[in-house]
């Protein structure tokens, strides 16, 4: 077992973050450490509403909220046998709630340091150093989160109560709003956490790969749970697997499963924010995300790894480098990437076979979109080619008609007035046959309502004849021919909670 960490986040901001005006921060956050046998990353991503415009805070207190409790977890459980799957993961969803109260507190006491205003502020940090805030005048805050902020600055309540007894400020908290992912190696299991949106991926020694945490239907487009929620400890969903024993994993609503099955410990595990899957298709998102750029990702590790001249630290940075330009072709957004790579385990011979296959399956690909897009472009030369070959040849002989009519004798003034007088007879005949031909139409019509009334009235004698014969006959019921339509969710902002 050869794990390695690393985090990368596009610090400068996402591509749409440089492009506003004024420019928006980085909202991302990423870690990972080694810590002796333990293997740690975690990935938060602040939220992009202005009502969460403190996001980028929250999400680097999500991070350090995470590393502390999640270090301190595996630390008590070294030495001791571990419980039933079931029981783990219910222990490792109690250490999702022990990181939101950890977070809260995080949040409460830099709101007591700097707390929001209307009008920008200057504060002093811890060491004295000054520190500019923007004030609320500076963001389009939803109407009912501004009064509520500056209800809970003026020292009243808003009557939404908290997660925590002391907890004074509940929905000042949302100004924080972030999500949260999290991972852990050990050598005898490994578990994923996650609260929102984002993925992790993890990768087996076989070259396959899932995203093992299950996802909550909250979040979607740009919609997600927040780790500023109320019921964010309920909600957060958790994946654990013991080494050569089944795995369990708790659900947004609190379901556990055990799973039988699963490949045990991963040779690979990626977490990222949702700029990088927003990045790819939504259609087979995993696949294209895990073909298209983790195994890229990990083709590229494994390179750096054999290069004596590179090494690890080259591979981390040229991801580094390249995730900006992920942002500017893809989501436009922030992007964080942290992961957990088994050096030995990535460079066997099966799962080098694997991303081997997935590289070929990709050049193909590639040469089969290059030889299409080549095939167009020789398609639209050759229709304009065309085209044009049409509008000269129409040319040329609109200047022959004109050269022709340019030769002959022009008429005498006589002719001239003959030539208009005919036309104007011309066209008041055409005029008389086109009236002509409107009465036969309309006298049709009436022949035709008339023997279609007849014809009605002659079945309506012949049915009033006849004796009834239906008394014996059942309702034919009528066909469920109308659906109601549900109603088409509106696009919110970035955060999925009601305050």
């Amino acid at each position: 077992m050869k794990y390695q960490t690393f985090a990368n986040t596009t610090l400068d901001g996402g591509e749409n973050h440089k492009k506003a005006k004024p420019p928006k921060p980085c909202q991302d956050r990423s870690w990972a450490e080694i810590d002796g046998d333990m293997f740690i990353a975690v990935v938060a991503d602040g939220h992009g509403s202005d009502n969460c415009f403190r996001s980028e805070y929250g999400a680097d207190f999500a991070v350090n909220a995470a590393k502390k409790k999640i270090t301190t977890f595996i630390t008590n459980l070294k030495g001791k046998e571990l419980p039933l799957e079931e029981d783990l993961a219910r222990q490792v969803k109690k250490l999702v709630g022990s990181i939101v109260i950890d977070w809260i507190y995080q949040v409460s006491e830099h709101y007591r340091r700097y707390p929001i205003t209307v009008e920008d502020t200057d504060y002093a940090d811890d060491k004295d150093k000054p520190v500019h805030f923007k004030g609320l005048k500076n963001f389009q805050v939803n109407k009912t989160y501004r009064d509520h902020y500056l209800q809970e600055a003026d020292g009243g309540s808003s009557g939404k109560g908290g997660l925590l007894a002391d907890d004074e400020r509940p929905v000042t908290r949302h100004a924080y709003g972030a999500t949260l992912i999290a991972a852990a190696v050990t050598k005898d299991f490994w578990f994923g956490i996650q609260i929102g949106d984002g993925k992790l991926t993890a990768f087996y020694p076989d070259g396959s790969y899932d995203q093992p945490v299950p996802w909550d239907d909250k979040c979607y487009l740009n919609v997600t749970t927040s780790i500023c929620d109320d019921d964010a400890a309920e909600r957060a969903r958790v994946y654990v697997k013991k080494r050569n024993g089944s795995a369990a994993s708790i659900d947004a609503i609190g379901a556990i499963k055990k799973l039988k099955g699963k490949p045990d410990m991963p040779s690979a595990v990626f977490l990222n924010s949702d700029g990088v899957d927003d990045s790819f298709p939504i259609e087979d998102n995993m696949d294209h995300m895990a073909q298209k750029f983790y195994y890229s990702v990990l083709r590229m590790f494994i390179e750096a790894d054999d290069d004596p001249a590179k090494g690890w630290e080259a591979a981390v940075k040229e991801l580094a480098e390249y995730l900006p330009e992920l942002s500017k072709r893809g989501s436009g957004d922030d992007i964080s990437v942290a992961g957990i790579i088994d050096m030995e385990a990535v460079k066997t011979e099966l799962f080098c076979g694997a991303l081997k296959k997935a590289k070929d399956e990709a050049d193909k690909r590639r040469a089969r979109e290059k030889e299409e897009r080549e095939n167009a472009i020789k398609v639209a030369e050759a229709a304009r080619t065309e085209e044009a070959a049409r509008k000269t040849n129409e040319k040329k002989v609109a200047a022959k008609v004109a050269e022709e009519q340019k030769a002959l004798p022009k008429p005498t003034a006589s002719q001239q007035s003959a030539d208009d007088l005919g036309q104007e007879k011309a066209k008041k005949l055409k005029e008389l046959n086109e009236a002509e031909e409107e009465k036969v139409r309309a006298l049709n019509e009436i022949k035709e309502e008339q023997k279609k009334v007849g014809i009605e009235l002659k079945e309506a004698v012949q049915l009033s004849q006849k004796k009834d014969t239906s008394e014996g006959d059942a309702d034919i019921p009528a066909s469920d021919a109308y659906k109601g339509q549900a109603t088409k969710p509106q696009s919110g902002t970035k955060i999925n909670t009601s305050i």
